[in-house]
């Protein structure tokens, strides 16, 4: 920020704003949870977190016994 005043003779506000952003950002991610009990303000609500998890299902998936996890990973990291 000092070098582009330095050089362009004019306050860089969107370098500043992206201080402040990201400063308040920490602070209710790392400091704001330690002293208000785990409380997030900046995670979403659950009713919205419940529209785009994954529905599971009771039964459970048939395996492939001649599957090798190892390469299974490789090739697909969804792959479980």
């Amino acid at each position: 920020m000092g070098f582009s005043i330095v050089v362009h003779k004019e306050v860089p506000k969107d370098e500043i704003c992206g201080v402040v952003v990201g400063h308040v950002w920490y602070f209710f991610n790392d400091v704001y949870p330690t002293l208000h009990g785990g409380h997030r303000p900046f995670d979403p609500p659950r009713w919205w977190r419940r529209l785009f998890e994954a529905v599971e299902d009771d039964e459970p998936r048939p395996t492939n016994a001649n599957l090798n996890p190892e390469f299974a990973v490789a090739a697909a990291p969804e792959v479980r």
